[in-house]
C-alpha cells in the first residue's frame, strides 16, 4: 500500500477512558473515513497516562518502511533511464541497493538477538542489545529513505511519493524514547563495565613467579 496524504497514523488505545491505557496500536486509516473524527494529535506517552512506549515497538513500523523505500528505489531504478541507460545499470545505483539490503537484515538479525535475550535472560540483561537496536535500526530505516529519495530526485521530495513524509515520520524515532547519544552511552557504559570487572578479576587471581610455579609443580 502506498501511503499519501489521503492516509493518516493513529493510536488505537485497547482500554477507553478514564481506564488506564494498557497498550496503543499504531494504524493506518483514510482521513476521508466518515466514522472516524480525527481529535488533536497528542503524544499518549505524556497525556494519555500510559507507560513510555519504547522505540522497539516501532520497529516493525520501521523495517516496513525500509523495505517499501527499497522497493520504490529499484522500481525507480529499473524504470528511469539517465544518460542513454537505466539507473539500474549505474554502479552508484547498484551500491545503494546492496548497501541497503545489507543493512536492514543485519538490523534485523540483531533485533532478533534482542528479542531472545528478553525471552531468556529478561529486559535487564537484553539491556544493551536494547538500546543497539533502537540506534540501529532508526539509523538504518534514515539512510535507505535517503538513498530511495537520491534515486529518485527531486520527486523523491515532493508529495507524489510517500518518500519525503515516509522521511520526516522516522526522522523523529532517532529522538523517541530518548535521543541516539543515550543509547550510545548506555551501550558504552555496559562495555567498559564488563571489561573493567574483567580486568579486576585477571588482577585479582594470584599470579606466582615462575620458580614457585616450577617448585610447587616439582613437590607435586
Amino acid at each position: 500500500m502506498m501511503l499519501s496524504t489521503s492516509m493518516r497514523l493513529v493510536g488505537l488505545l485497547r482500554s477507553p477512558p478514564p481506564l488506564m491505557v494498557t497498550s496503543v496500536s499504531p494504524i493506518f486509516v483514510r482521513t476521508s473515513s466518515p466514522l472516524i473524527n480525527f481529535p488533536k494529535p497528542v503524544y499518549c506517552r505524556s497525556r494519555c497516562g500510559a507507560r513510555p512506549s519504547m522505540r522497539k515497538n516501532w520497529l516493525p513500523a520501521e523495517f516496513g518502511s525500509a523495505e517499501r523505500a527499497i522497493e520504490m528505489m529499484c522500481r525507480r531504478a529499473n524504470e528511469r533511464e539517465a544518460f542513454g541507460s537505466k539507473l539500474a545499470e549505474k554502479q552508484f545505483v547498484q551500491d545503494f541497493v546492496a548497501l541497503s539490503r545489507m543493512e536492514v537484515e543485519q538490523a534485523r538479525l540483531l533485533t532478533m538477538k534482542a528479542a531472545w535475550r528478553m525471552d531468556t535472560e529478561g529486559k535487564k540483561a537484553a539491556r544493551r542489545e536494547i538500546s543497539m537496536i533502537k540506534v540501529v535500526a532508526a539509523n538504518v530505516v534514515m539512510d535507505v529513505l535517503d538513498r530511495a529519495i537520491q534515486v529518485h530526485g527531486s520527486l523523491g521530495m515532493s508529495d507524489d511519493t510517500p518518500l519525503a513524509s515516509m522521511w520526516r515520520f522516522s526522522r523523529m524515532l532517532r529522538i523517541a524514547d530518548g535521543p541516539d547519544e543515550v543509547h550510545k552511552m548506555v551501550v558504552a557504559r555496559r562495555e567498559l563495565n564488563h571489561w573493567a570487572k574483567a580486568a579486576e578479576g585477571e588482577i585479582q587471581e594470584p599470579v606466582q613467579p615462575p620458580a614457585a610455579a616450577s617448585a610447587a609443580g616439582a613437590g607435586a
